[in-house]
């Protein structure tokens, strides 16, 4: 609340946070950008648990530009991931979700990181009034709505992507800015040693 009336710089909804509320934060993220965000030229979704190289993002960001009803991911090809019916499980969803499948049957991004091209947002907020809400927002926001938009596209940068903090750390440290990262799911308290082998490698790269 403080960070709020200090700096105004959180937008806030007309629910319960909760874990289960995810995909109704993310509809409102969406309508957000679309009412006043129009003009970026992408839209990044990122979980605060993640590191993304950011010299890395701007030099990648002319190529994703030019791309239209775009979403550039880790994706999940539809019908390779089971759906958990275990009702001890966290993920579990209820029978008359999805009912007859075993797996869900959409294309869908983990969603660590995603970027969206802008485009896309305002069909997205569209396709929301007319698809049944679906509390686990990967599947809903990244699947569910993209699938309901004619043309909708999504990339993969599964090569760019490490769930591994080692790896990646081991990645920046050998590699320097010649990583070929551009995200890492990190745990909060080591992303700055993250982008302190980021910034060694860029400093060896211009004194070259």
């Amino acid at each position: 609340m403080n960070e709020n009336q200090e700096y105004g710089d959180i937008i806030q909804g007309d629910f319960i946070d909760t874990y289960r509320n995810l995909s109704n934060k993310g509809i409102m993220g969406f309508r957000w950008i679309s009412e006043n965000c129009r003009n970026a030229e992408i839209v990044l979704k990122i979980d605060d648990d993640a590191f993304i190289n950011l010299f890395k993002l701007f030099e990648d960001l002319v190529q994703l530009k030019r791309r239209k009803k775009y979403i550039y991911c880790n994706r999940s090809p539809g019908n390779t991931n089971p759906i958990e019916r275990d009702t001890r499980s966290k993920w579990s969803v209820h029978a008359d979700q999805f009912r007859g499948f075993k797996s869900f049957p959409h294309m869908y991004c983990s969603g660590v990181a995603v970027f969206l091209s802008t485009d896309l947002i305002p069909a997205l907020v569209q396709a929301a009034w007319s698809s049944p809400f679906f509390w686990i927002d990967d599947i809903y926001l990244f699947g569910i709505l993209p699938s309901k938009v004619p043309g909708a596209v999504h990339g993969s940068f599964y090569k760019n992507f490490s769930y591994y903090y080692k790896e990646g750390l081991d990645c920046y440290m050998n590699k320097g800015s010649e990583c070929h990262f551009l995200f890492v799911d990190a745990p909060f308290l080591k992303v700055d040693k993250l982008w302190e082998q980021v910034m060694e490698g860029r400093r060896k790269m211009n004194h070259l």
